[in-house]
């Protein structure tokens, strides 16, 4: 099978999170496994560009990325250049896979894909949420829905979905979806190659890893120190989205915390990953507490590296969480977020238990090469189906 995967952004890009981490997982998997994989992307990464020459073929990991220029209209990675690829070297390909939708790649490479009658997946990747459409840009989005993106979605061959709950989510949906596979997203088996010594001390880590991003919810982490009467470091890592930093600080200060000398709480900014082993191995708990998260990469990466974690029911993974006994799952409130550490930390069996739990889960089920196999069959379940 030859398989093209449009993308809006790629690595480098690691600036927009777990999705970028995700899609070249799956990718370079599904190359592990024998399979043709080529992506067309943008070199968009935040304001600039990343280092790369526009047209050019790059082997990362066995897959061909093929960048594009975005001049204009970037927000949508407008790309006269991806567009012109498409209806160039279409009929290449057996089948596509797009990730994202309401951006300009995606939705062009749908259209040129029914044109010509190739089948695609779509990935909505957590955007296809009627709770977060309300919440931001609510017009222009319900607008591109209505007369664009509802074309692209109908028309799909199928629906990947990383999570039930993202699956539950497209239900709010009047649309006539075709059908959906549910195969969530992977790690990969060098987490499990723990050569990076733990240098924990007396005081309880706490770790936040992931986009410093209003829809986290990073407030209420800070907020939850309020009833914590214990020695604690918060560690939050993460690119910083839209200056949010400085919200977050203004409330530490707001808060009195920044005075309290059992608390201490250090932003690292975006980490990479032997930063991101250390801090799984160095903590005690991670904690993703996000109002939207159609799955969460950093909770089966914790999960992986031993380490406990607590999550909302809103996060997809809490799930796995909850199935596993490898966590807690919190409501999200300042005082439950408290309850959820207090009791990892005051029980250090539990805490040795779900880290041993994790650890099993994700080496059983999550693996990057298990979850290139199942995309594999969904991929030639489509391509014979439109055979």
């Amino acid at each position: 099978m030859k398989i093209l995967h449009v993308v809006p952004t790629y690595l480098p890009a690691t600036r927009y999170g777990g999705p970028i981490y995700s899609v070249h997982g799956l990718c370079s998997a599904l190359a592990a496994d024998g399979m043709s994989v080529s992506v067309y992307t943008t070199s968009v990464d935040g304001l600039k560009n990343s280092d790369v020459e526009h047209g050019r073929v790059y082997l990362k990991d066995n897959v061909q990325v093929v960048y594009f220029e975005s001049k204009y209209l970037r927000r949508i990675y407008y790309s006269t250049g991806l567009e012109r690829a498409l209806r160039n070297n279409i009929r290449d390909f057996d089948l596509l896979h797009l990730h994202s939708i309401f951006l300009y790649p995606t939705n062009i490479a749908a259209r040129i894909a029914k044109r010509h009658h190739i089948p695609y997946v779509l990935s909505p990747r957590g955007m296809l949420e009627k709770s977060l459409i309300k919440s931001k840009s609510s017009l222009i989005k319900k607008a591109w829905l209505a007369m664009i993106e509802r074309k692209t979605i109908e028309s799909a061959s199928l629906i990947h979905l990383t999570s039930d709950r993202e699956s539950r989510e497209l239900d709010k949906f009047s649309y006539a979806f075709p059908g959906r596979v549910i195969i969530p997203n992977g790690v990969s088996e060098a987490l499990f190659e723990n050569d990076l010594k733990s240098t924990r001390t007396n005081r309880f880590q706490l770790l936040f890893l992931g986009r410093v991003n209003w829809k986290k919810q990073i407030d209420r982490i800070i907020e939850s120190l309020k009833f914590i009467d214990f020695e604690i470091n918060v560690v939050i890592a993460g690119n910083d989205e839209d200056g949010y930093r400085l919200t977050l600080e203004k409330l530490i200060t707001e808060l009195g915390l920044d005075k309290d000398e059992k608390i201490t709480i250090n932003f690292t900014g975006e980490v990479d990953p032997v930063q991101k082993k250390k801090l799984y191995l160095n903590s005690d708990a991670m904690l993703l507490p996000s109002k939207s998260e159609n799955f969460g990469n950093t909770v089966i990466e914790a999960m992986a590296m031993g380490c406990p974690v607590i999550v909302t029911p809103e996060v997809g993974a809490s799930s796995v969480v909850m199935q596993a006994q490898a966590g807690l799952i919190t409501n999200g409130k300042p005082g439950s977020i408290a309850s959820c550490v207090k009791k990892i930390r005051n029980n250090p069996a539990l805490a040795r238990q779900m880290s041993v739990n994790g650890i099993s889960e994700i080496r059983q089920n999550f693996l990057w090469a298990k979850i290139a196999r199942r995309m594999s069959t969904a991929y030639q379940n489509v391509i014979s189906a439109n055979a």
